[in-house]
């Protein structure tokens, strides 16, 4: 058998750097390749089955899995945090960038970000982000438009200031016909902005519908469509994760803490690293299944859990993460929810 090469390539828009070593650490092959399919492939043909590669995490790291994955034997995308020995020396180039992912793949010292085997999924991923974003523009923009209105003494507050009947007596409380001018402007985005948000919802909800744990995610008390499709679209495949404990990691949900010669180095925390969205998920099936009037497993949980700690924001915490492991649970296992035997469908997760 061939020995193995390692390959790390600091990727460019214009330009790819590409060094290669082999098991002991010896440089091969260093190159200079256009970023383009063909020149890439080409530039790692000659070394086959047995390269693994690295690539940093980046707007362009997808693309590159995808047309360098077919002809190697790994690749493998690094989580940019954890590159500290590239990142803080001070003689840094894209060169010495390429050939330090190469010696730290070949040492196993890379922490690999997740990318979706299935191009269909990615695409999904890509189709929930263009969902939040225009959710996130358009909240930005009545923060904007309230604001606006505030400094003319117009003082408005909750959702109905954005409903079309109240615009216009809206407009002719502010006395200054330039901000006037500004402040309808800002309508009129809105406006749009509200449109291309209900068009990505439903471009997200048309391709989901090829995912049959969508629909069994809903029926966990306030797990609403908008949620499923992104629980789904973060996590990809009920797979990634070996147990619940490192799914609540990624959603932001585990509690961390530093130690240094059996010392504690500050306060136990929420894990800052992971995927905010998730976050923002769980929060709002936790609220979602809360405010049901109907009793359900999860709000009796967290009364339970606020009785047994004490504390509204612990019990808050354990109830999002209960949330995540039912969840996990059922995708892994293609079931349905059921209010009764909670605590065994979340010992399958791990």
């Amino acid at each position: 058998m061939r020995e193995a090469v390692y390959i790390g390539i600091d990727v460019a828009v214009k330009f790819c750097v590409l060094v290669v070593v082999n098991a002991a650490g010896q440089v091969l092959h260093r190159g200079r390749v256009a970023t383009t399919e063909l020149e890439l492939q080409k530039a790692v043909a000659p070394w086959g089955r047995r390269a693994q590669v690295a690539i940093e995490q980046g707007e362009l790291a997808g693309w590159v899995c995808r047309t360098l994955a077919p002809g190697v034997g790994r690749i493998v995308v690094a989580e940019p945090k954890h590159l500290a020995w590239i990142f803080r020396d001070p003689n840094k180039n894209d060169p010495i960038d390429a050939e330090k992912l190469a010696q730290l793949l070949r040492l196993g010292q890379i922490h690999e970000v997740y990318q979706a085997q299935q191009d269909d999924r990615w695409v999904f991923k890509r189709l929930v982000q263009h969902y939040e974003a225009m959710t996130y523009r358009q909240s930005v923009l009545k923060v904007q438009i309230k604001s606006q209105l505030r400094q003319e003494g117009v003082l408005v507050r909750g959702e109905s200031v954005f409903e079309p009947a109240h615009r216009q007596e809206l407009l002719g409380r502010v006395k200054s016909e330039a901000i006037r001018g500004i402040v309808k402007d800002q309508f009129e985005a809105l406006e749009a902005l509200l449109e291309l948000q209900r068009k990505a919802r439903r471009r997200m909800a048309q391709f989901g519908r090829r995912y049959p744990e969508l629909r069994r995610l809903q029926t966990i008390p306030g797990f609403g469509p908008i949620c499923a499709c992104r629980f789904v679209a973060y996590l990809q495949t009920p797979g990634r994760f070996a147990n619940k404990r490192k799914l609540w990691r990624y959603a932001r949900l585990a509690v961390v803490q530093r130690f240094s010669g059996g010392v504690p180095l500050g306060r136990a925390h929420l894990d800052r690293s992971g995927c905010g969205s998730l976050k923002d998920v769980s929060r709002k099936v936790f609220q979602g299944a809360i405010r049901r009037r109907e009793p359900n497993a999860l709000k009796q949980f967290y009364v339970e859990s606020v009785k047994k700690t004490g504390n509204e924001k612990h019990a808050r915490l354990s109830t999002q993460r209960k949330i995540f492991s039912i969840a996990l649970s059922l995708w892994r296992n293609q079931t349905e929810y059921e209010e009764k035997g909670l605590s065994s469908a979340e010992r399958r997760t791990g």
